[in-house]
């Protein structure tokens, strides 16, 4: 019999959290440098250089927008996630793919209910030992629910 009782809280780092953006930052400019090196002509590498531009934009919005909207994340054994803001208002999350739980950090694909999906990083470093191990159960247990279409 499983209890949806049985969780793990962790709490996110503004740190790492800067680290991401600061990476995605990194990657939007060489992106631009590796377009302007390509051998077309000068229209084109303008045209993609503007696309590459909006996209990553678009990404960088999206994870500062998400970050901004929790502080602490939440996993019940059960398979439901939540994330919890400064403010204590709780909002329902889904796991995607690409998430991945290691011995000593974590990398999580959240999406919330309106679409709005980010990145997380979190170490095991500041987690209190017992959220970071319950963590690692709960994901070996219930690996084939995240990353899954929950619809039937």
């Amino acid at each position: 019999m499983s209890s949806d009782e049985f969780f793990c809280e962790l709490t996110t780092h503004s740190f790492l959290r800067n680290c991401l953006m600061a990476g995605g930052i990194a990657a939007g400019l060489a992106g631009i440098l590796l377009i302007l090196l390509m051998p077309l002509s000068g229209g084109w590498r303008l045209v993609l250089c503007l696309l590459w531009l909006a996209s990553s934009s678009l990404e960088l919005r999206a994870q500062s927008a998400g970050t901004r909207r929790i502080d602490r994340i939440r996993i019940h054994s059960g398979g439901r996630v939540e994330g919890i803001g400064q403010d204590g208002d709780w909002q329902s999350l889904e796991v995607l793919s690409g998430s991945m739980v290691l011995e000593r950090c974590a990398w999580l694909r959240l999406r919330y209910g309106d679409g709005l999906h980010y990145g997380e990083w979190l170490w095991r470093n500041g987690t209190p030992a017992g959220d970071w191990r319950r963590l690692q159960l709960v994901w070996r247990q219930r690996a084939a629910l995240f990353g899954r279409s929950r619809v039937s």
